[in-house]
């Protein structure tokens, strides 16, 4: 009897090491595609970021170019008038009346050259932007993002496809806002266009009021005074500002993420990203399970005379943003706008995505009817989320 009882032990040690081993292995998978899935759509998002900063500051390159014409008229109108002023006090029978007319003109005189020199300065920059390559340059961005976004569905199914392959196992990725037939992962972007035109006109002239302080601290721009040279370029900048904003909205050559609505990206990430905005769109849900059917150990073998569906796992991946904690209230979180935006990563989180993809993904469900638990009650999905 202490013999059976021996054996029954070492029996009952033996295939709980086997099942736990088994159970460790496909976790370690479930857990690795999520993460490696929400790396790619990380990835993208990151490089989306990248074309979105380099066609903002394309766009407020334009909007400098076009007002560099405009302040020059207008400075010129300024010094003309500046000069009749002078010409007249020159002629009046006050000594010191005429030595400030002859000041007045030898300060006009110093600053149409400067005028001139600035003129000549900034030549290159409006040729290039009164040019169609800046338009050409942002719409190449644009086919870069759009190819971008393409290709990531393909690449996370090829990683897939490879995992399986290394670690034997059958893999299945969804996203709790896709159907069973459309379990394409997806990166949290979309083409932006008239609803975010507010917001992509703030954005430029948010880049060309910084652009534009480097233009007047490098160029002789600041020595035209009585030509108001800084006040009319900043007047003019702000009208141009809108104008090459909305040419570019109009074409909607940029993108945004999925939440991005009329004012979903404003205030506190608290308050315009929701839970379910966060499980919808930035949550990658994976399952796997050995291809091969399992068999149970050796003392269990005349019990089972046949082998049984292996262990079951699952995990959630995550694209955050890590600067998010860093935002206050009340600052817009452009976080595909803005350097804020190159902080996109990946991470395993908490699977409160999963009673949204059994939902929606009838497929994705039946690798996990294997527990003892129903899977169609969001209650009893509390405790299956404890590992």
């Amino acid at each position: 009897m202490i013999v059976w009882s021996l054996v029954g032990l070492v029996a009952m040690v033996w295939n709980t090491g086997g099942v736990v081993a088994a159970k460790m292995r496909v976790q370690a998978v479930a857990d690795g595609a999520a993460l490696a899935a929400t790396t790619w759509t990380s990835r993208t998002t990151n490089l989306v970021t990248g074309a979105n900063r380099m066609i903002v500051r394309l766009t407020s390159a334009q909007a400098l170019a076009a007002a560099v014409p405009l302040t020059a008229r207008d400075v010129k109108n300024q010094l003309d008038q500046a000069e009749f002023v002078g010409t007249l006090l020159t002629f009046s029978i006050y000594p010191a009346t005429v030595a400030a007319g002859r000041v007045i003109l030898a300060q006009v005189k110093i600053e149409r050259a400067l005028l001139i020199s600035w003129g000549a300065i900034t030549a290159p920059a409006v040729a290039e932007a009164g040019s169609a390559r800046i338009l050409a340059r942002i719409a190449d961005l644009y086919e870069f993002q759009v190819a971008l976004i393409r290709e990531t569905p393909r690449l996370i199914e090829r990683q897939r496809q490879a995992m399986e392959a290394a670690f034997r196992c059958e893999i299945v990725l969804t996203q709790p806002r896709h159907q069973g037939a459309q379990r394409q992962i997806e990166p949290p972007l979309k083409r932006g266009g008239a609803p975010q035109a507010v917001d992509f006109a703030w954005l430029v002239h948010e880049q060309v009021l910084l652009d534009r302080r480097g233009w007047e601290q490098d160029l002789p721009l600041r020595g035209i005074i009585l030509g108001r040279g800084t006040t009319y370029w900043r007047q003019n900048t702000n009208r141009t500002s809108p104008v090459m904003a909305a040419a570019i909205t109009a074409r909607g050559h940029f993108h945004v993420l999925s939440t991005h609505s009329l004012a979903a990206e404003t205030g506190n990430i608290g308050s315009s990203v929701t839970d379910q905005h966060r499980i919808r769109f930035f949550t990658v849900l994976a399952a796997a399970t050995p291809k091969r059917l399992y068999r149970p150990p050796l003392f269990y073998q005349p019990i089972f005379s046949r082998p049984v569906r292996g262990p079951v796992a699952y995990a959630q991946g995550e694209t955050y943003n890590s600067k998010e904690a860093a935002i206050s209230l009340g600052v817009k979180p452009w976080r595909v706008w803005t350097p804020r935006g190159w902080h996109w990563r990946p991470r395993l989180s908490y699977s409160d995505g999963l009673f949204n993809a059994l939902q929606f993904d009838r497929d994705f469900a039946g690798f996990l009817n294997d527990t003892e638990y129903r899977l169609d009650a969001n209650a009893d999905l509390r405790p299956i989320n404890l590992h």
